[in-house]
């Protein structure tokens, strides 16, 4: 059997389901970045988890040289019919190292981190994004803040929308410090059942995690405006960080 993210990053629904993301949110937020780290046009950047692509060509419209890569085979497919000279796209396990450093920034977006049963599985991800940049480098890892998301998720989430034929009811809640969703798919002949589940790490076990794995927090961010980060009130809780010297 598929584990979660397998199945359900490869099924048609994703994209259906989160194909309301702010495009403006995320374009803005990249430009902030950028502006914020520095790195001259024509850097080399890891868009890790990178999905279809979308964040990969809104930088490489930027004048970046950017690399992503995905597990999921349909994802990878889709990315790559857009593909120009300085964007490109590979299949690849997100835990797998880096042969070498070879880019300025590697990114972890829009909480592509926390999937996996152990700390040690969560942690080879963390060293595939250092193993990829230069010692001048960075890895900018956006993680949801899981002290706000937890006490909002106290009596459960339930939502359910209609898009084209299908109807998709979503339940959300938490489990001895993982956030896990139900995604129930529906149309008129069939039913489809698909899973979420995200390790809640805190803001002291991320700081651990990266720092086991010689990684160094520059800047703490709680949003995507890059404000600072407010345990009890940021949305997100995005790290920006160099390899130890």
């Amino acid at each position: 059997m598929n584990p979660w993210y397998a199945s359900w990053f490869d099924s048609p629904f994703y994209p259906m389901l989160y194909r309301h993301r702010d495009e403006q949110e995320a374009a803005s937020f990249l430009d902030r970045l950028l502006e914020k780290i520095k790195i001259p046009r024509g850097s080399r950047i890891l868009d890790l988890a990178c999905g279809r692509g979308r964040h990969a060509r809104f930088l490489h419209s930027r004048g970046m040289n950017v690399h992503g890569v995905d597990l999921s085979p349909s994802s990878i497919v889709e990315a790559n019919l857009l593909c120009v000279p300085g964007l490109s796209f590979e299949l690849k396990d997100m835990r797998m190292p880096w042969p070498k450093p070879e880019f300025d920034l590697a990114l972890s977006l829009f909480t592509s981190f926390g999937y996996f049963d152990t700390d040690e599985e969560n942690r080879k991800v963390l060293e595939t994004l250092r193993s990829a940049i230069y010692p001048s480098g960075y890895v900018l890892l956006d993680f949801f803040n899981s002290h706000k998301v937890l006490n909002g998720l106290l009596g459960g989430e339930a939502e359910q929308k209609q898009i084209g034929e299908f109807t998709f009811c979503t339940k959300k809640w938490a489990d001895e410090g993982w956030v896990e969703k139900e995604i129930r798919v529906q149309s008129s002949e069939q039913e489809w059942v698909f899973t979420e589940r995200v390790r809640a790490y805190s803001l002291p076990e991320l700081i651990l995690l990266t720092e086991l794995e010689g990684l160094e927090i520059q800047k703490i961010w709680g949003n995507y405006e890059l404000k600072d980060f407010d345990n009890a009130v940021s949305d997100r809780c995005i790290l920006l960080m160099n390899p130890r010297q």
